[in-house]
């Protein structure tokens, strides 16, 4: 057996952790172009000595890590001598017969032992892990070869890249490995159900008993505007709605806060007349709430965190950072378009997202997306050149949904070269089936962390299938592979406003491949899918594609078919649309208002066309309008129910 089973574990990716990119390329030509060579002294305690032709020496001591390896060298830190050494020693455990037919080892760090935990942790950690534990806490664990624990209420990751060796254990936090958070890992991987890979792990009391009229309150939201509609909300009620959201801040259920300060902001927007003011957007925030409190009631079935959130997701004040960009996605609504460029922080890993929210116009035709990305939101660069840059600031500021603000702070926005092996986890996904996994485990959006780019990863690509366009589902698509060989599906829905990037990226997909691809993550009926905001080329130098904002168009083989179709695609079917547009109406007019008939014309064309579910709701809400009409209790009920059904589906379609 080899010694050193830790040194043969270690990546790349592993190694950059724990020095930087360039001394771990630099260490890999010397070992891979054979410009060094290397004699071997080790003994079975489990200490590796190495003698280079070059006359450096490193030495591996008995029972210490590679952060802790010798070299006769005069650096300070981790040197390119002691990473080429850790290459050899692999190269050299591959050539052995019985190392070479080992698979990488899938493992799960609730193997490690309390006196593993207490003998490599600092002093006093491990008591203090289980007292923050017992505290609370919210973690997604995910076993592999990798394993990853990713705490929703801390904001932390922590990755296992050793098995059964917590002092490799890798965080977000500055803290040496193993960390505490790297030590609640361990126990929330302990209480994960048997036999299972990933599970959502909460430990301390999920359930406040203050919680009940707090949700009464924000459903009363939801009730006086299925009543009177947003239109005939009074002053005094909407400044009852912003005591709610105060308490639930207060309370920290800062996602359901979240939520009806949204709703706030869209009365307001329909009073001041604002171009933004959308009613399907009302119509989501609305069955959000409603979906929340419901959850929130059923503590066994979910975290609390999920549904209602907690204390620590608050602004924030971040300091001097560098932010790399990693493309756009574009949200089109009804009579506006919102988009967004994101970006992740270099050092802590944490996502953010610039955002420009436009009114189309009222008379005229609307501008296509790469126009809308143009106009400047900081130091003059616009939503493409921010998604695609990196930007070096003094300071910033980050709101609990992630929305980053960088005011008047000096910042610097430069090109940068796309090299997003560098990223960080859990943005950064090595393993398709590990995310797969991960999605599995997850509840529906609707019941998630209300942050921008919660589900926005980036992929790294080993192949691509050439791009193909569908002119019934108004999508591109291609299938991508990982190095293992597990398939993520490609999916670009057409919009007329963004043809030139579409058409841009179809045919690079065709003739180029892809090297990565980041953008928003579903699991869906086709599987694990990924709505593309930026495509990085397998090209040099590197070039980054962004589909709904780039300008420029090359001609694909699918081009003539896309332009041919004009309808944009949803996600929904359409009796599902329509009831969402009748519910929108509803909700700006209120139940005594509204129509009867078009209600049961949608419960019998639904039912008619396969679509039961939303035909018994459709029918519902006609039999609660006409108890409305005849001035019988019922109807807010049932509309409330249809509005949390018309959420859900748009969240599972």
């Amino acid at each position: 057996m080899n010694p050193r089973p830790d040194l043969l574990a270690l990546t790349p990716d592993d190694l950059a952790v724990l020095t930087n990119r360039g001394t771990v390329k630099r260490a890999q030509r010397e070992v891979e172009g054979l410009e060094v060579s290397v004699e071997w002294d080790t003994d079975e305690s489990g200490r590796v000595a190495a003698h280079w032709s070059d006359g450096v020496r490193c030495e591996f001591p008995e029972g210490g890590t590679v952060k802790e390896a010798r070299c006769s060298c005069p650096a300070a830190e981790l040197c390119r001598h002691v990473v080429r050494t850790v290459f050899a020693w692999q190269q050299r455990g591959g050539e052995e017969a019985d190392s070479a037919q080992l698979p990488p080892q899938v493992w799960n760090p609730a193997t490690l032992t309390d006196e593993h935990l207490a003998a490599t942790a600092l002093k006093g950690l491990w008591p203090k892990a289980r007292q923050r534990w017992n505290e609370g806490v919210l973690v997604e664990c995910v076993t592999g070869v990798k394993p990853s624990a990713r705490f929703y209420d801390l904001g932390i990751s922590v990755r296992f890249p050793v098995p059964g060796d917590a002092r490799y254990a890798h965080c977000d936090c500055s803290q040496p490995a193993p960390c505490l958070h790297a030590l609640l890992a361990v126990l929330a991987f302990r209480a994960m159900p048997a036999n299972q890979e990933a599970a959502l792990v909460s430990s301390g009391s999920p359930q406040s008993a203050a919680d009940e009229p707090l949700l009464e309150e924000a459903e009363r939201v939801v009730m006086r505007i299925i009543d009177d509609g947003i239109s005939g909300v009074a002053a005094s009620e909407a400044d009852r709605w912003k005591r709610t959201a105060a308490s639930l801040h207060d309370a920290g259920l800062e996602w359901l806060a979240g939520a009806v300060d949204a709703v706030i902001l869209e009365r307001d927007r329909y009073l001041s007349r604002d171009a933004l003011f959308s009613p399907e957007t009302l119509a989501m925030l609305t069955g959000e709430i409603l979906i929340r409190c419901d959850a929130l009631r059923r503590a066994e079935d979910l975290p609390r965190g999920f549904a209602g959130g907690w204390r620590s997701a608050e602004k924030s004040e971040i300091g001097y950072s560098r932010w790399i960009g990693l493309g756009s996605l574009v949200t089109v609504r009804r009579k506006s378009v919102t988009l967004a460029a994101f970006l992740q922080e270099a050092d802590s890993g944490s996502l953010g997202a610039v955002m420009r929210e436009v009114a189309d116009p009222a008379d005229g035709e609307p501008q296509d997306f790469p126009a809308l990305a143009r106009p400047g939101m900081v130091k003059g660069a616009g939503i493409r050149t921010l998604a695609s840059s990196q930007i070096l600031t003094e300071s910033c500021r980050r709101t609990p949904d992630s929305r980053l603000a960088f005011g008047r702070a000096r910042a610097q926005v430069s090109p940068q070269a796309f090299e997003w092996e560098k990223l960080r986890a859990p943005v950064l996904v090595e393993d398709f089936t590990e995310l797969r996994a991960r999605f599995a485990l997850l509840p529906p959006p609707v019941l998630r962390p209300r942050r921008m780019g919660e589900d926005f990863h980036v992929l790294p690509v080993a192949g691509n299938s050439p791009a193909v366009f569908d002119p019934a589902s108004q999508r591109m698509t291609s299938v991508l592979t990982d190095a293992g060989g597990a398939r993520v599906q490609l999916a670009l829905p057409w919009h007329s406003r963004g043809a030139a990037g579409m058409t841009a990226l179809g045919a690079e997909l065709s003739e180029n491949t892809a090297l990565f691809v980041s953008g928003h993550v579903s699991l869906t009926a086709a599987g694990l899918t990924i709505e593309p905001a930026a495509v990085v080329l397998r090209a040099e130098p590197r070039r980054m594609i962004q589909p709904w904002v780039d300008e420029e168009s090359s001609a694909g083989p699918f081009e003539a078919a896309a332009m041919a179709g004009s309808t944009e695609a949803s996600p929904l079917p359409e009796s599902w649309q329509e009831c969402g547009e009748l519910l929108a109406d509803l909700l700006v007019t209120g139940t005594r208002d509204g129509s009867v008939e078009a209600w049961s014309r949608l419960a019998e064309s639904a039912a008619g066309g396969g679509a039961m579910h939303c035909g018994d709701f459709a029918g519902r809400i006609a039999a609660g309008l006409r108890c409305r009409r005849e001035g019988l209790p019922g109807a807010p009920g049932e509309i409330a129910a249809a509005l949390g059904a018309w959420r859900m589906a748009v969240d599972t379609a």
